[in-house]
């Protein structure tokens, strides 16, 4: 009976994580090397000289204009109520006061190879359509991490659940280098 329940779990799990838009993978490192729903203009390539987490991180020298588009889930959705048997309500009365689970946010280091006075923008949506975005200035030399939610007024726009495309748009002019490593979708 325990192989039965145990072989139906597995067989529901993929299920549940389609009902909420799961990514495939809800945080890429790059260790498998270029995701099959990753395109850039540019070149893209796989290095081993700058990293944040493995081995391995992306590197993208990039001209004017140029993008990078990952087609995956992205896996956001509006907070959920925790309800009574939920381990952070041990000293809360769940029917005296609404408690959320945390918010869905993104998450991304980037090495960048020349302060500049420019500004990358990082869009989610579905297609072509953009739904969320923000801008992050580049005046730095170095690794920054990147971490904002989606709903909490980091971002421009409106999140959707079923959002599908993130796009990182280079500068609009120059040219230059950047490494991209632990992508985190919807943590």
């Amino acid at each position: 009976m325990k192989t039965m329940s145990s072989i139906l779990l597995l067989l529901a799990l993929p299920l549940i994580g389609h009902a909420y838009n799961t990514p495939t993978k809800s945080i890429e490192s790059f260790e498998e090397g270029i995701p099959s729903g990753l395109q850039a203009t540019g070149n893209l390539s796989l290095n081993t000289q700058r990293m944040k987490h493995g081995k391995q991180s992306i590197k993208w020298e990039w001209k004017g204009n140029d993008r990078i588009v990952f087609d995956t889930p992205i896996g956001f959705r509006k907070q959920q109520k925790l309800d009574g048997a939920s381990a952070a309500l041990t000293h809360v009365d769940p029917d005296a006061v609404d408690i959320l689970e945390p918010p869905h946010g993104f998450f991304m280091w980037i090495y960048n190879d020349e302060a500049r006075p420019q500004r990358l923008r990082i869009e989610f949506g579905r297609g072509d359509e953009v739904d969320c975005w923000f801008e992050c200035w580049l005046n730095f030399k170095g690794w920054r991490t990147m971490v904002l939610n989606y709903d909490r007024g980091d971002m421009k726009g409106l999140p959707r659940e079923d959002m599908t495309r993130m796009t990182i748009h280079a500068p609009n002019t120059g040219s230059g280098t950047f490494f991209i490593d632990t992508i985190g979708f919807s943590v």
